[in-house]
């Protein structure tokens, strides 16, 4: 009742402050810590908050601060109406605020709303929506970007045109400028691997998989098909360690379904430009392999391997750990581990002395290792001669016993030259 109000001296909006404060409570502070916000909420208990019940019981202070009771300009019928009416551009808003889940994205979140709202929930004829907030600015920032993009784009085909004076040449030299070429069929990228322009990842049917932090350099196709006229489209793997550096026009392929059905390089491996790793290949850890070089079908190197450029290796071939192949070498036979291999066709030379030492090997194990390979390459006998001879003269020893183990399993063979019995005891003498 209007007049009864006004003659207590009591506002509208004050009884209605007081009403509210009664239901939802008030916010009379601020709580700060470690710069977050918290507010600091005074509610009734449960009990008194019933407006229907506890009407009667309400007061609110006149102008002079006098107490007095509700009941006295006002009755309580129950109805049913808004909390709060938010008005802008004198038009009213519903304002609906949320947080980001952990690891969720802005502009994921904005977009599955725009897809909600303009399908499943629909507004109605005259109700409209619009972002603010983080969601705008983020909207913002797309739009800014775009337009300083064209813009960039547009002052760049400026100055071409005005370089070559023809407004075609830079359209031509524009569109001749693609990005890298990810993605073509199943494709994974690990964190921190960085793809240069002009990069081939994947082929149709293939499946390629990249560890973390690699360097993939422009013009390198990692992942095509295979060059073996038995593959049919099988979806065979290129596998992809982590921290490989993979210079221009190197070319990995995917593996055949002869074997395991996957090409494998291992991780810290350096591959120089125009290196080539050909299907079903095995490379291990820790390799540099130099320009120009080129790796056949099904061949394996082990981890510490070094090879010279313009190096070419038969398929099925095998290269053992910590050895070096030098440059130019054609390489049809396995090099055994710890020695230095070269020639055409590629023999072993010499132990890799140089190589073992900067990887740490102590001079003692070097010394046993060199004098294994002594045998094996100025030996005259057979394999079984040597590695007798091995077994018999040389400390037994990790390295040793891999070496032999290498020679064992030997597929294709080792390259080693024979010599003659007069010459092994002449260099025998030698240190």
């Amino acid at each position: 009742d209007r007049l009864k109000s006004e003659a207590l001296g009591i506002s509208t909006v004050t009884a209605g402050a007081e009403l509210r404060n009664r239901i939802e409570g008030s916010t009379p502070a601020i709580f700060r810590k470690n710069g977050i916000e918290y507010n600091v909420r005074v509610k009734l208990t449960e009990d008194k908050q019933d407006l229907k019940k506890e009407f009667a019981t309400t007061f609110v202070p006149n102008q002079n601060f006098n107490m007095i009771a509700l009941s006295k300009v006002a009755k309580g019928e129950e109805k049913v109406g808004y909390s709060q009416i938010n008005r802008q551009n004198k038009g009213r808003f519903i304002a609906i605020t949320a947080n980001l889940a952990q690891g969720g994205q802005l502009g994921n979140a904005t977009t599955a709303i725009e897809k909600l709202l303009a399908t499943t929930f629909k507004p109605p004829v005259g109700i409209s929506y619009n972002f603010e907030g983080q969601a705008q600015d983020f909207k913002d920032l797309i739009v800014n970007m775009a337009v300083a993009l064209g813009l960039g784009i547009l002052f760049i085909y400026l100055v071409l045109a005005s370089l070559y004076e023809s407004f075609i040449t830079p359209l031509t030299i524009l569109l001749a400028l693609p990005l890298a070429i990810s993605g073509q069929g199943h494709v994974t990228i690990g964190q921190g691997t960085y793809i240069e322009g002009h990069a081939s990842i994947g082929s149709k049917y293939g499946i390629v998989e990249i560890g973390k932090n690699n360097r993939i350099s422009p013009g390198a196709v990692l992942g095509g098909p295979p060059q073996d006229i038995s593959y049919k489209s099988e979806p065979t793997k290129l596998i992809i360690g982590d921290n490989n550096v993979i210079r221009e026009f190197t070319t990995l392929n995917l593996a055949t379904s002869k074997g395991d059905g996957a090409t494998t390089i291992g991780s810290n491996c350096y591959f120089m430009a125009y290196a080539h790793v050909g299907h079903d290949c095995k490379i291990s850890n820790n390799v540099i392999i130099a320009n120009n070089t080129h790796f056949g079908g099904h061949c394996e190197v082990e981890d510490n391997v070094v090879v010279g450029g313009m190096s070419a290796f038969n398929q099925f071939s095998k290269v053992g750990r910590y050895s070096f192949v030098a440059g130019s070498s054609i390489v049809n036979k396995d090099i055994i581990p710890f020695s230095r291999a070269q020639g055409n066709y590629a023999v072993i030379r010499a132990t890799n002395k140089v190589g073992l030492l900067r990887n740490g090997f102590a001079k003692d194990d070097v010394a046993n290792i060199h004098k294994a390979i002594r045998i094996i390459v100025m030996g005259s006998g057979t394999i079984e001669e040597v590695l007798a001879r091995i077994q018999s003269e040389c400390k037994t020893s990790p390295q040793i016993e891999h070496l032999i183990h290498f020679i064992k399993s030997s597929k294709r063979g080792i390259a080693f030259q024979r010599h003659s019995a007069s010459l092994s005891a002449e260099t025998n003498s030698e240190d």
